[in-house]
């Protein structure tokens, strides 16, 4: 049986539809939900990653990662991943996480 403090625990962030100029039928949220979804900020990547933190099941995994999902993250403008990362990037330097995954298209 693998030792579940090896299995990532993985803080996700929801970016929908961000980054990608089409609009398929699997992952159109703004079909899916019939809203338009508001880009994320800074300060809620910090809000979403303290909460994490204080999670009980936080420090019981050895790898942590932060995962961006729902969105083509590398469709982003550069402004906006740059907003991004700078909201992770003061957690990854204390050593909360070590890791970051993203979406993205596969072409």
């Amino acid at each position: 049986m693998p030792d579940k403090r090896m299995r990532p625990f993985i803080v996700p962030i929801f970016i929908p539809h961000a980054g990608c100029p089409y609009k398929c039928v699997y992952c159109d949220q703004r079909s899916i939900t019939s809203q338009s979804m508001p880009s994320i900020t800074r300060e809620q990547i910090e809000k979403i990653l303290n909460q994490a933190i204080r999670s009980r099941y936080f420090h019981k995994r050895a790898v942590r990662e932060v995962a961006f999902y729902g969105g083509t993250f590398t469709g982003l403008s550069v402004e906006v991943m740059k907003e991004v990362l700078e909201g992770v990037s003061p957690f990854m330097e204390r050593g909360f996480f070590q890791g970051i995954r993203v979406s993205t298209r596969p072409d």
